[in-house]
Order: C-alpha cells, then structure tokens, then sequence
C-alpha cells in the first residue's frame, strides 16, 4: 500500500486480517478503501457507513456515502443515510438540501419499499435540520411521523422524539400540558435522562 496505496487485494486481505485479530476499526477502514476504490453495491455502503456513524464519525460516513452517491444516484437509501451524515458532520445548508432529495427520491422510486428508507433516524435528524432552519411546523411534522413509526423495542429512541416534539412545544409556548405529557412518557421509557428533567423543570415552570 505504500507503493500504491489504491491497490484493492492489500486492502481486502488487511482488512481480513484485521477481522481475524478483533481489530473492527482497522477492518472498516480498509473495507471502506476497497469500495472506495472499486465501488460496490448501495448496500455495502451502506453497511460500512452505518459502523461509522455508530462509532460517531460522521466524516467518514460522508465521504464514503457520497462515493455511493455518485455510483448510484438515484438510490434513496444512500441519499438518506448521506443527508444523516452530512448534519452529524455539521454541514446543515447541504444536509437540508440532501434530506429533500432524499424524500424526492423514494417518492419517485420504483422501489416498493422506497418509503422505508426514510425510516425513524431519517425523520428525527430531518426534524432537526429543519428546527435549526426555523421551518419548525414541518419539524413537527416529521418528529410526530418518527413516534408513530419507532417500534416499542426501541424505547430510548421513541424517547428522544417524544422529548423533541415536546420541546419544540415547549419553545413555541404552546401545548403545555400535553408536552409535560410527551416528557413524562419519554422519562419512563428512558429513566434518568437528563435533558428530559430539564424539559419537564421547563415546562412546569411555563405553566
């Protein structure tokens, strides 16, 4: 690799030996340089992405998720999961912009299950974008769409969208006592939270 560091075989059989020694960071990153180098299918991308972002580097998410892009444009998951990364690595004018390509894309796919990219994680990080946009009517509109979607095994995560649209609530000073609601049910599916107990000091203290 220091001879050429684009040759796909040293970086297939690194990241293998790596997998072998339990040594996952060091394999992603050199499965990530073979698709880097010789692309791949949107869902191998997809996949590696995903283990970056769950590592909390949105980086180098985006980067791998825009060589998807551009190898396959018209995928809506990978315009999703592009957008996600784009916001958590701070850029919020070009994740706006990717997120509602993202929605146009499934819209228009051929792909019956197009609509399920746009999944829970898409609707709460949208919502977010939007709220920092200051279009906070359809933030609430997307935070509303997650918590009816979030499956019940995912407490923590219907959680943080009841404690957003509570918050978003709360900010507008409207809807006090169903956002006081909102927070009681995120507190007892994720007990302890912190931002949930200054929310409901917040709202309390609004009443």
């Amino acid at each position: 690799l220091q001879i050429d560091p684009d040759w796909v075989l040293a970086h297939r059989s690194l990241a293998k030996y790596y997998e072998r020694n339990e040594e996952p960071e060091k394999a992603l990153f050199h499965n990530a340089e073979v698709l880097r180098v010789a692309g791949g299918a949107p869902g191998e991308f997809l996949g590696l992405a995903n283990q970056y972002l769950a590592l909390g580097k949105p980086q180098e998410a985006r980067l791998l998720l825009e060589k998807a892009r551009f190898d396959h444009p018209d995928n809506p998951a990978v315009a999703a999961r592009l957008a996600i990364a784009t916001l958590r690595d701070g850029d919020t004018t070009a994740a706006a912009r990717l997120f509602r390509q993202a929605e146009a894309l499934a819209r228009d796919s051929d792909d019956p299950v197009a609509g399920e990219y746009l999944d829970a994680d898409f609707q709460l990080e949208f919502a977010g974008s939007l709220r920092t946009a200051g279009d906070l009517a359809s933030a609430e509109s997307r935070l509303r769409e997650a918590s009816r979607n979030i499956p019940p095994d995912q407490p923590r995560k219907l959680a943080r969208a009841l404690r957003e649209l509570a918050g978003l609530w709360i900010e507008q000073n409207k809807f006090p006592g169903p956002a006081v609601g909102l927070l009681r049910r995120a507190d007892a599916l994720d007990p302890g939270n912190e931002e949930t107990k200054a929310l409901l000091e917040n709202a309390r203290g609004n009443k």
